[in-house]
């Protein structure tokens, strides 16, 4: 009896270690634990991507991992977190596109002046911060090839960049995304992120070759890539939204347009070294200002990527 007892287990065992089975697993504790985390936080009258993080936390090494290695081993080996990051990543640019489309442009104009300096002023304060900083840990933190400029470019920028989903997250989970307080902070994070994306790409490429070509062909191309989305791209996607209603094609069709477009943008963004996110968010800004379009998809995508996806996100 033991024997098959055994057996079975083992059989159990070696099933749960498939990939898919581990995935599921995976993705039902993180959920679980994320539902009941941000309900726990949402008592304290905190947004629900705080407890989300902080489950992330309570699953990682420092707690779960702490107090059960090797079931913690068991359930998250090292090589199977790569199918979790590519998973949550997909959710994170489903919520950008969402954001980007919640976006009141007509609101961004008259404050677009507002947002520039807010984002300019968001990154030169901890850019400051962080070379003064830099001066106190170099000789402790610093690896001996490393030059001094270097070293305090990367801790100025690093911590000049905005976590930008957990801003749209919470800035949602408010309400606040449609009003113009809402909508200054979107878009003053956009802008700081894709600056210090850009400075960012700058020092690693003076850290590795010694020169700023690299980064200079990152802030290039991204220039190009939103000036090219917003006078070339925008224009093309609102006349193939009308005839694809005018020949009465139906939702679908404009629906996998709208999401032909949103991974198009986001892996564009990735190439040039900006980041996905970004460019799913300027996807969804691009979309034409229509309701019914909005409602349709944001109706097939708010809650697979709020509910499942993106809590997977920030837990990870």
């Amino acid at each position: 009896m033991a024997n098959i007892f055994n057996s079975i287990s083992h059989q159990i065992v070696a099933q749960i270690q498939q990939p898919i089975c581990l995935l599921l697993l995976q993705i039902l504790l993180i959920l679980v634990t994320s539902r009941v985390f941000g309900l726990l936080f949402s008592k304290f009258k905190q947004p629900a991507v705080i407890g989300e993080i902080v489950a992330g936390i309570f699953l990682g090494l420092s707690v779960f991992g702490n107090l059960f290695p090797h079931l913690f081993n068991f359930i998250f080996p090292t090589n199977s977190f790569n199918n979790l990051e590519v998973l949550s990543k997909i959710g994170l640019a489903f919520f950008m596109f969402i954001i980007g489309m919640e976006l009141d442009l007509v609101a961004l104009r008259k404050r677009a002046k507002s947002a520039f300096i807010i984002s300019i002023s968001s990154i030169l304060i901890p850019l400051l911060l962080g070379i003064v900083l830099a001066y106190y840990l170099y000789t402790s933190f610093s690896m001996p090839n490393v030059r001094f400029s270097i070293f305090a470019l990367f801790m100025g920028i690093s911590l000049s960049i905005t976590a930008f989903p957990v801003l749209a997250r919470i800035v949602k989970a408010r309400g606040m995304q449609k009003t113009e307080l809402g909508t200054l902070a979107l878009s003053a994070a956009a802008i700081a992120d894709v600056i210090a994306w850009c400075l960012l790409a700058m020092m690693i490429a003076l850290a590795k070759a010694g020169d700023f070509s690299i980064g200079l062909f990152t802030i290039l191309s991204a220039i190009g890539y939103i000036l090219t989305m917003f006078f070339i791209v925008r224009p093309f996607i609102n006349k193939m939204i009308a005839r694809l209603r005018s020949a009465h094609y139906g939702d679908q069709s404009i629906v996998l347009l709208s999401f032909i477009l949103l991974l198009s943008s986001a892996f564009i963004a990735e190439i040039i070294g900006i980041h996905m996110l970004f460019g799913a968010f300027l996807a969804g800004v691009i979309i034409p200002q229509n309701e019914k379009l909005k409602h349709a998809l944001t109706s097939k995508l708010e809650d697979v990527s709020e509910l499942f996806l993106l809590p997977i996100f920030f837990a990870f």
